[in-house]
Parts: C-alpha cells; structure tokens; sequence
C-alpha cells in the first residue's frame, strides 16, 4: 500500500488526490483503448460513444474505490 504521510490529512487534500489520480489513470486508459479500438477499423463515432461511456463508469468507478479506501 502506499504511503502517504508526507501528505497533510486534511479532507481536502485527499479529496484532490483521489480525484487527480482518478482523472489521470482514466485519461491514460481511455487513450490506450480508443487507439486499440480504432486498430481494429471500428468506425471512429462508435469508438468515441464507448471510450466516454467506458471513461465515465470507470471514473465513477475508482472514486467510490479510492474514496472508500482513503476514508
């Protein structure tokens, strides 16, 4: 597990770290699977319709994980 006591434990600065990591693990995920998906000639519309979809359940998803988890 990680360690983050060099971290301040105010409720606001886990907020932001729970959505930060969030944001930015689901943005890396969503690229890598849009250009996957796009690989396999899917048409870009469809690829886009369920990268946002997968994207959004996804960041839904790991905040009620981290959330739960760092409080």
């Amino acid at each position: 597990m990680m360690d983050f006591s060099a971290i301040d434990n105010s409720i606001i600065n886990k907020i932001a770290l729970v959505l930060g990591g969030a944001f930015v693990f689901i943005l890396i995920i969503a690229l890598i699977l849009g250009k996957l998906l796009l690989l396999l000639r899917l048409p870009r519309g469809l690829v886009q319709r369920v990268v946002s979809v997968l994207a959004s359940l996804g960041f839904i998803y790991l905040i009620v994980i981290l959330g739960d988890r760092f409080f």
